[in-house]
């Protein structure tokens, strides 16, 4: 009997999420890697030819969360961390202003956030309007 059919199987719903971003980052990562690629080679033909903007993008929208493209670096913003975008409109969400190296402004949706709580979600405590208790009429 063969193990290759099995192999193939998509996983059961129960792990479809970790199987969905697990190959999710799989693939952004190796997209990564050859965006850094490709950047490296025409850097030396752009040297000279003005000033290094760099540019935010959103390059993808799912009912999990966004990906954010910072020059040459991607990140994922799920919603579940981030609650502030679930019901936010395609054109809401792709509305970023990237002020500072370290500082991203959603302006329709008037989000702040720092590059680095996307990267490191744990190390900054979720504060919401949205995910905190009411405060008692006075």
């Amino acid at each position: 009997m063969s193990m290759l059919p099995m192999l193939m199987e998509k996983p059961s719903f129960g792990l479809h999420l970790k199987w969905y971003l697990q190959t999710t980052q799989a693939y952004l990562q190796r997209r990564s890697i050859k965006r850094r690629q490709l950047s490296m080679c025409t850097s030396r033909r752009s040297m000279m030819l003005g000033n290094n903007i760099s540019a935010v993008e959103v390059t993808h929208i799912s009912k999990h969360g966004f990906w954010l493209l910072l020059s040459d670096e991607e990140l994922l913003v799920p919603f579940d961390q981030f609650p502030w975008f679930r019901k936010g409109t395609i054109e809401q969400i792709s509305e970023v202003q990237w002020p500072s190296p370290d500082h991203l402004y959603w302006p329709s949706l008037d989000v702040d956030l720092s590059v680095d709580s996307i990267r490191n979600p744990a190390a900054f405590p979720l504060v919401s309007s949205s995910t905190t208790a009411p405060h008692p009429p006075q």
